[in-house]
């Protein structure tokens, strides 16, 4: 993890933190409405690996929402088949497209899920072999909840890093790599 991710890391961290004792009626309720996106390049794997990072009970409210499907991951359930409904969400609200071309559905693939922290962390992976100077990201995560959604995302590819800021007014972000 290089010393930008690792900020934004202890950001998040900071603003999730608490004692997690909530009373019913304001379980979902966080005093900042955050999510935390890495996008980082491996080149030995020729792949990118993206974690996402977002409250769970905030993540179980919005697939009931849009799907009508409980998972109840803030609680560590994981019942049969949460990562077609995970992945259908994630690939509704974010995606890379490279070179003016959208691989994302067929290329970002769901490795795991953890949480931590209250908050679930998903791990993907995007497999990509080429060498690209044009990328695009759209970042649209948990906006259809909160108005005041921020999704903060750093992106890494060989010696190139960027930190971004997507709100519900601010959803994709051109990145030219020269």
């Amino acid at each position: 993890m290089n010393g930008l991710t690792f900020i934004l890391f202890v950001v998040f961290g900071t603003l999730s933190s608490g004692n997690g004792d909530f009373e019913e009626k304001s379980a979902n309720f966080h005093p900042v409405h955050v999510s935390f996106t890495s996008v980082e390049y491996n080149t030995d794997k020729k792949q990118f690996n993206i974690l996402f990072k977002i409250f769970a009970d905030d993540f179980d409210r919005i697939i009931d929402k849009k799907y009508n499907v409980f998972l109840n991951l803030e609680n560590g359930h994981k019942p049969d088949g949460y990562d077609k409904i995970v992945s259908k969400y994630i690939l509704e609200h974010f995606k890379i497209v490279v070179d003016n071309k959208d691989y994302t559905v067929s290329r970002l693939k769901f490795t795991h899920l953890e949480l931590k922290e209250k908050a679930i962390w998903l791990h993907y992976i995007y497999k990509y072999k080429g060498d690209s100077v044009h990328f695009e990201l759209w970042n649209s995560l948990m906006t259809d909840l909160y108005y005041d959604q921020t999704n903060l995302l750093i992106f890494n590819y060989h010696s190139f890093q960027k930190a971004i800021r997507f709100t519900n007014d601010k959803t994709k972000e051109v990145l030219s790599i020269n």
